[in-house]
């Protein structure tokens, strides 16, 4: 069975709850991140084969709360 692919949608419910407004979530897909090269998260979760894998796996990361 293939895994199930997130939407943007559903990531930008994630992100809402992170980031608490719908500009700060737009912001956040264009802009540079460290974590993906200093490309943004859209460019990653588009043009990656493994895209949308990585930009679940890092905002979930922050949704945990485990930082350590």
């Amino acid at each position: 069975m293939a895994p199930q692919i997130t939407t943007m949608n559903e990531l930008n419910i994630k992100l809402f709850s992170l980031l608490g407004s719908p500009e700060l979530v737009h912001k956040w897909w264009f802009s540079p991140n460290k974590a993906f090269d200093n490309r943004t998260p859209k460019e990653v979760f588009v043009n990656d084969k493994d895209g949308p894998e990585k930009i679940e796996n890092y905002i979930n990361f922050f949704c945990s709360g485990d930082y350590s």
